[in-house]
């Protein structure tokens, strides 16, 4: 990531030697990037989903997988069919949530940032319009 971040312009060497960037330089980072060149791990929702180009007519996420894709398996008629658990895939919850909550703690002048930047996802997937909940 540091690579897109630093637009490919820092060598391995670097990224070894270089001083990590705090949570607030990165957050400051990414909002300057033009979403053309965001990776996808921080890009927002709508520019990656193309939402306004594309008429979707159902919105999952993936903290409602399980009733999520109960409708969509009977929407196709996909009788008996489950979606498999995230054991069963061997994808384990990282504590995303206990380390959002320990990095914006720690930096609240991020927090009105990351809400502005990304308020069309918040809307669009209705989600809260804060990044603390």
């Amino acid at each position: 990531f540091y690579k897109q971040l630093y637009n490919f312009r820092i060598s391995d060497a670097e990224i070894t030697e270089k001083e990590k960037p705090t949570f607030e330089d990165f957050t400051k980072a990414v909002l300057e990037k033009n979403p053309e060149y965001h990776n996808e791990h921080w890009a927002a929702q709508y520019f990656i989903c193309g939402f306004g180009m594309i008429p979707y007519d159902f919105i999952g996420k993936l903290e409602n997988i399980e009733d999520d894709s109960k409708l969509i398996f009977k929407v196709l008629s996909w009788d008996g069919e489950e979606f498999p658990s995230q054991s069963q895939i061997g994808f384990f919850p990282s504590g995303t949530s206990r380390k959002e909550a320990e990095y914006y703690a720690g930096n609240p002048a991020v927090i009105p940032m990351v809400t502005s930047k990304f308020r069309r996802d918040f809307e669009l997937l209705e989600y809260s319009k804060s990044v603390t909940g």
